[in-house]
């Protein structure tokens, strides 16, 4: 079968994938997985300007005092410019990870995400405050073991 959404429906619904259906879910499917991307990548650019921003690479946000043609104050979000470099840094990072294959660049994506996070959980450990990081791990896991018979069975209604 070929590897698409309907090929994973069929067991469920039979032959009738086969027609028009199966071809309307597979548009419903690339449609879906375009939208949920450009979501994230736009959230990935925000947070990515955001983040340049903190570290003290200007330019990429608005100004303080900035105002939006309402009138309200837009300082601080992410400028044109700022997401037009995010975009092309970001994009061209995919690429060219996608262009050299599983083996190689996403397993370099991989392992360079793995040994960042080790970096950053050493700094917080040895620069940050430990103690307050791990007394509110523990007291949030006792917190959630506690509280978690009662909510199982917490139903909401509108």
């Amino acid at each position: 079968m070929p590897l698409t959404i309907r090929s994973g429906l069929t067991p469920l619904f039979g032959a009738a994938l086969s027609g028009v259906l199966g071809t309307i879910i597979d548009i419903v499917a690339v449609v879906a997985t375009i939208l949920g991307v450009a979501q994230t990548l736009g959230f990935g650019v925000e947070q990515f300007v955001a983040g340049l921003t903190r570290i003290g690479i200007g330019g990429l946000t608005y100004a303080p005092g900035t105002l939006d043609a309402a009138g309200e104050s837009i300082a601080g979000n992410a400028s044109t410019f700022g997401i037009i470099v995010a975009l092309v840094v970001i994009m061209g990072a995919s690429t060219l990870s996608a262009l050299s294959g599983v083996g190689k660049g996403i397993k370099w994506l991989s392992n360079i995400n793995m040994v960042l996070s080790i970096v950053l959980l050493g700094f917080f450990i040895i620069f940050g405050a430990t103690w307050f990081g791990f007394n509110a791990m523990f007291i949030g896991i006792w917190d959630y073991l506690i509280a978690l018979p009662q909510l199982s069975f917490n139903v909401f209604r509108i």
